[in-house]
């Protein structure tokens, strides 16, 4: 009797392999079983497409701010700065790069000696800030995404 059992057991594993296998190859009595769960999960699983973002990044440079004390240079604040336009001012602003330079240049020597202090993240915010108005002054509100400080720093 032990003996039919384990046969039975054996023939059940055998067959329900082989079914299985069949099946993985898309051959078989159930040909979709393993295929169709592989593509609900890739369904599932694929995330939507991210939008496209047309703006274009220009990298204005280093400016470097001299702070003057007692007729001195004491320190001196520099950044690293870029500007995000839209797609349809890109070119131009692009034409217009050395004029806005030059304008953050002329207005950092006034504005940075009052918020000098480049650990301070509310000084950083107040140059964000203000050199998001020059660019705006220069170009219009809506061409001028974002004026990016990549960093900030004591010399």
């Amino acid at each position: 009797m032990k003996k039919i059992i384990l046969i039975v057991v054996l023939l059940l594993v055998l067959g329900v392999g082989v079914i299985g296998g069949l099946s993985a190859f898309g051959m078989g009595p159930f040909p979709d079983l393993i295929h169709q769960s592989k593509t609900d999960t890739a369904k599932k699983e694929a995330p939507p497409p991210p939008p496209v973002v047309k703006d274009r990044t220009y990298d204005l440079g280093t400016f470097i701010i001299p702070l003057v004390s007692s007729r001195a240079i004491g320190r001196q604040v520099g950044m690293d700065l870029s500007i995000v336009v839209t797609e349809a001012a890109a070119p131009k602003i692009g034409a217009q790069l050395p004029r806005l330079q030059n304008a953050i240049l002329v207005d950092l020597y006034d504005f940075v000696p009052q918020h000098a202090d480049t650990r301070s993240e509310t000084d950083r915010e107040a140059i964000h800030q203000h050199l998001r108005k020059v660019a705006d002054k220069m170009f219009g509100d809506n061409s001028v995404r974002d004026v990016v400080i990549k960093s900030l720093y004591d010399r």
